[in-house]
């Protein structure tokens, strides 16, 4: 379609093997930007990285991708979240 913009955002949140706190400060930043890199070279674009000695966040616009009549790129799939009750 002409004149189509479509955008998609995704935050992904990693945490580590029973929440164990071994995020280190000395090699975190690293890390960081080893996850750059990876979500960089699929042809995503990196908004936000960040986290806690246990987690991390990412925060990406995601590469919008059609194959044929369905528009989401090979690694990602739509998840639909129900409202949950009070």
């Amino acid at each position: 379609m002409p004149n189509t913009y479509t955008q998609i955002n995704i935050q992904a949140v990693f945490t580590v093997q029973n929440r164990a706190c071994i995020i280190n400060r000395r090699w975190k930043e690293d890390m960081y930007r080893y996850i750059t890199g990876i979500v960089q070279n699929r042809g995503h674009k990196l908004l936000a990285i960040g986290g806690m000695p246990d987690h991390v966040h990412i925060f990406f616009g995601m590469k919008w991708a059609f194959r044929g009549q369905h528009c989401w790129t090979k690694e990602f799939r739509p998840l639909p979240i129900a409202p949950t009750a009070p």
